[in-house]
């Protein structure tokens, strides 16, 4: 091989090469521009969406009134239309607070459960059950209306305040519905009289000690001071005073800004052989009977008031019942939950006395005393 081929070859390799390095440059300046152009996309593309935002910005600012009543009106009709649909009828907002939400009647979970539950309530499943084999009428507790008086004066136990309490509490009793449907009855199969201040002055306890009888409320001072005195009604006394009372024989002072009673409503009613028999039917009867007879004339009691007395009350059904006629709210209901929410409240009043003086009786031991 010649010089001159030898050149020849080795200008044609270099020449190769050239070309080479000039592709390789080539594809490495189109991957940077491509990859500049596509860093430059993204900044494009939030500069577009926020200058979208800012024309709906714009919109506001240069039409505020408009959208303001186009807002308003939206807020109207919805008011209107809820408007119509209450008057002719409809239930807007369907709340039942007198049964568990999502109560699931035909889940076969819950059936089950359910009559495993309720075996005893029907003669179908348990001949030998207490709903069956009977028991006497309206002999056990089943709620209590519980009544509180507090004094504008800082006394309750003054005659005058103590007759205004006999009179509310014998218009009660003398009700027909209470008479007849709710009473609690006693060994003779009249009605109990209310667990009350008023059992010391009228000779229900008597029989313990001659002068816990008092009827014209003369001597207030001596007959709560044998009250005191006597284990048998001391805690009972204490139960219907308020925590800050004072019975003291030698600074003569009966005084307590509080007091309370409780009327005892009783069942199985008539028609029922027992408390568990067709129990749900029962106590919804019970109930509305409660109701029918003592929800009005307790509302109008504590909307006028007794004279020198505020008056507030508490009962179970007639509670439950009010929350579920709060929708929609009106005034006299509003009035009326603002009683039951502040009955609420002035309970603790009486958890120090109880406390101080031995012990307090649970409720549904009361109607056990004479």
């Amino acid at each position: 091989m010649t010089e001159g081929q030898e050149r020849t070859g080795q200008d044609a390799i270099y020449e190769q090469n050239m070309q080479i390095e000039d592709i390789q440059s080539d594809e490495t300046a189109n991957k940077e521009e491509l990859q500049a152009d596509t860093e430059s996309a993204v900044p494009e593309v939030q500069i577009s969406e926020e200058i979208k935002e800012l024309r709906i910005c714009r919109l506001f600012v240069t039409w505020p009134k408009l959208f303001f009543g186009l807002t308003l009106g939206g807020h109207c009709l919805a008011i209107f239309t809820s408007t119509i649909l209450y008057i002719a009828g409809y239930d807007i907002l369907p709340i039942d607070f007198s049964a568990v939400p999502l109560n699931l009647e035909d889940d076969p979970t819950k059936l089950r459960a359910d009559a495993w539950k309720f075996a005893s309530e029907s003669d179908a499943v348990t001949l030998s059950s207490s709903a069956v084999s009977g028991s006497a009428q309206r002999i056990v507790r089943y709620q209590g209306l519980e009544l509180v008086y507090e004094s504008q004066e800082k006394n309750m136990l003054t005659k005058t305040t103590l007759k205004r309490i006999q009179t509310l509490e014998n218009e009660l009793q003398n009700n027909k519905i209470w008479n007849e449907k709710l009473c609690m009855l006693g060994p003779t199969q009249t009605c109990r009289k209310p667990t009350s201040i008023l059992r010391f002055f009228d000779g229900t306890y008597q029989s313990l000690h001659e002068d816990l009888f008092d009827p014209n409320f003369d001597n207030i001072l001596h007959v709560l001071v044998t009250a005191q005195s006597l284990n048998t009604t001391r805690s009972t006394l204490a139960y219907h005073l308020g925590k800050d009372a004072a019975i003291d024989n030698l600074t003569q002072t009966a005084q307590s800004k509080y007091t309370r009673s409780l009327m005892n409503i009783a069942w199985p009613l008539d028609g029922f052989n027992s408390t568990l028999n067709q129990k749900e039917e029962q106590t919804e009867k019970s109930d509305s009977l409660t109701i029918d007879a003592f929800a009005d004339k307790l509302k109008r009691t504590y909307t006028k008031g007794l004279p020198g007395i505020k008056f507030y009350y508490y009962n179970r059904a007639i509670y439950v019942n009010e929350i579920q006629l709060q929708f929609p709210l009106t005034a006299a209901r509003r009035i009326d939950l603002r009683n039951l929410l502040g009955f609420a409240r002035r309970r603790k009043l009486f958890l120090g006395r109880a406390i101080s003086t031995m012990r307090r009786p649970h409720p549904r031991t009361l109607h056990k005393n004479k």
